[in-house]
């Protein structure tokens, strides 16, 4: 009997230790799992704060480097302004602050090129992101866009007028700034003290203007001469901002009996440096393919155009590079 006791309290004593053991490593396993749980809460929480809790527009430059860059000087030779407005700021406007512009400010600031945003709304200060003063005019609509650009004008003169050159550029467009630059610094025949009007026109047009889309630039002579009528303009012109824009130049010139002929290539070039893409274009697949040649079906002069070749592109937004749907963060690792 005292055996056959013994034998069960053993039994039970082995049952006991086998459950505590058991219970012992399934309770590690549980604080494993309960410890890479909190792991992945963290790492999900710090992604989750770093790319929707944070505005986009966190992605420029920090006060320390914006500050660090005051300190020295650099070439003023093309002042670039950028016009959006509040519904596209946070998607075209972001894109270009995050590539080309971050890149002409921040990164390469000896390349003599400062950008601005042209936009009616306000950016927070934390965002060291330059921005020009042109609330009066409200973005409520394309039909506005002339006196939008007029008022940006007239900001960039009175508080960039030292600079030689003068570029409007759209939310859509990509700029090759390390290009712009070199053509800017090296070609002989510029002067910013000659009127000088240059992006893409179309030979045969009655109106020698330089199209809107992909930019256009002009010299400190010419916003000189822009300048004073500026306000006249706003009242009197008001068609589309390309049209507007050639239309005060036109006015300015002859009232001053300055000799202007109109939009210009750059010296020595063809216009391929002004690249406009229609929605659909075929040509959007040569992208990444610098030696590629083409024709576009809007130029009736059979001239070569290519992705290697151009300064600005233009449109760059998801509805107009479809089928393949790059971005200026593509063009921006591949030609910036």
């Amino acid at each position: 009997m005292y055996w056959a006791h013994q034998k069960s309290r053993q039994k039970r004593s082995r049952q006991f230790a086998s459950f505590y053991l058991n219970f012992t490593n399934n309770m590690k396993i549980y604080y494993l799992l309960f410890v890479l749980l909190i792991i992945n809460l963290l790492v999900a929480s710090y992604y989750a704060h770093r790319f929707y809790f944070l505005d986009p527009l966190d992605c420029y430059a920090s006060a320390k480097q914006v500050y660090d860059i005051s300190k020295h000087e650099y070439p003023t030779r093309i002042l670039i302004f950028v016009t959006t407005t509040p519904e596209y700021l946070h998607t075209r406007g972001v894109n270009v602050i995050c590539t080309w512009m971050r890149h002409a400010n921040i990164l390469n600031p000896n390349l003599g090129i400062r950008v601005v945003l042209a936009v009616d709304s306000n950016i927070p200060q934390q965002f060291n992101i330059p921005t020009l003063n042109i609330k009066r005019i409200p973005s409520t609509n394309y039909k506005q866009l002339p006196q939008k650009v007029f008022a940006a004008f007239t900001q960039v003169w009175e508080e960039y007028g030292h600079y030689d050159y003068f570029m409007k550029a759209d939310d859509d467009v990509f700029i090759n700034v390390e290009k712009l630059s070199k053509i800017f610094h090296t070609n002989p025949y510029l002067n910013p003290n000659n009127i000088e009007y240059f992006g893409y026109y179309e030979p045969g047009l009655d109106i020698p203007l330089c199209w809107g889309g992909p930019g256009y630039i002009f010299s400190r002579a010419t916003l000189g001469h822009l300048y004073p009528y500026i306000q006249e303009c706003e009242d009197k012109f008001r068609i589309s901002e390309d049209i507007s824009v050639w239309q005060c130049l036109n006015h300015a010139t002859s009232q001053n009996k300055a000799k202007f002929v109109g939009c210009q290539h750059l010296y020595n070039s063809t216009g391929t440096e002004f690249m406009h893409l229609y929605p659909f274009d075929k040509n959007w697949n040569y992208w990444n393919d610098s030696q590629q040649e083409f024709t576009l079906d809007h130029d009736h002069h059979n001239i070569k155009w290519g992705f290697g070749k151009a300064v600005t592109i233009h449109s760059v937004k998801p509805e107009a590079t479809y089928p393949t749907d790059i971005n200026m963060f593509d063009l921006e690792r591949f030609y910036g």
